[in-house]
């Protein structure tokens, strides 16, 4: 068997002295860089889609109407003040701290990066060269500027790649429209397709600056009296085009609306997405 290869340095030490010299040289290897953890698909996306995740309601600053958050240690949920529907991600991470612990370990990952620049190289670093769709945030949104730009650097050095998300971070997104587009048209990089999520505290930007948007609605007759094509597999997310509907899917406070209305979905025969009913998805 080979034996492992070692990086090697030679090192030249000249020292003008008439007695004897010690010297001692000490060299450091520089650490392997600890990567961004991505997932392929999940219960409602084909394998083909790579996730990015982050913790849910810790990093959406402008979430209203779903925010929830799953205590980091405990995974206790706690639902916000505004809450209507409970945030399918943070339900997630409630009931298994494996997904927890790999979205606290991104965020962790991002929050030692002191630059945009940084950021983005640490997300070049660890995803694949060959991913074809990244879903940006299955679970989580941009919680900063520097964060979103590093998302834009990410997508202009990987243009094969389409970048896509959902998000309430409606401010860091106007201030880029130039670059991401408004969601219907592609922007300076076409590359990215966003999609402005409706239940947020700056939901009036969306008409003052014509941003794509998508909304949670209660059921399949709603989404048609409003206009709206559910999205059951993200099929409409990944494009540039009309606003569109998002079912209700996951566990709800007890008592809501949304609870109601779930169960009401379930007696009409959806019980969700998973493996046994996930919509098929062509992707190429």
């Amino acid at each position: 068997m080979a034996k492992p290869r070692t990086n090697t340095t030679e090192v030249r030490v000249h020292v003008n002295s008439q007695v004897r010299v010690n010297v001692t040289v000490q060299v450091h290897a520089e650490q392997e860089r600890v990567p961004l953890r991505f997932g392929q698909g999940n219960a409602k996306l084909n394998q083909a889609i790579t996730t990015f995740s982050l913790p849910a309601g810790w990093t959406c600053p402008t979430a209203k109407n779903c925010l929830s958050k799953a205590d980091r240690k405990t995974g206790i949920l706690t639902d916000g003040p505004h809450v209507q529907f409970r945030c399918y991600a943070a339900s997630m991470e409630c009931r298994r701290p494996s997904v927890r612990r790999s979205r606290w370990h991104n965020l962790d990952l991002l929050r030692r990066c002191r630059s945009a620049d940084e950021m983005a190289q640490l997300i070049l670093d660890s995803l694949s060269p060959f991913a074809g769709y990244v879903r940006v945030h299955d679970s989580g949104d941009f919680f900063s500027q520097d964060y979103f730009d590093a998302w834009v650097q990410v997508a202009q050095v990987r243009p094969k790649t389409t970048f896509y998300w959902y998000t309430k971070a409606l401010t860091l997104w106007v201030r880029r429209r130039h670059l991401v587009g408004d969601g219907y048209e592609p922007g300076a990089v076409p590359n990215i397709v966003p999609t402005a999520s409706l239940g947020g505290a700056h939901d009036y930007l969306i008409r003052e600056h014509r941003l794509r948007s998508t909304r949670v609605v209660f059921s399949e007759s709603e989404a048609n009296d409003l206009g709206l094509a559910v999205d059951h597999d993200d099929s409409h997310a990944m494009t540039h085009g009309a606003n569109f509907a998002l079912l209700l899917h996951g566990q709800q406070p007890a008592g809501s609306e949304a609870a109601r209305a779930a169960r009401a979905l379930r007696d009409a025969g959806f019980y969700g997405y998973g493996k046994s009913n996930r919509v098929p998805l062509t992707v190429v």
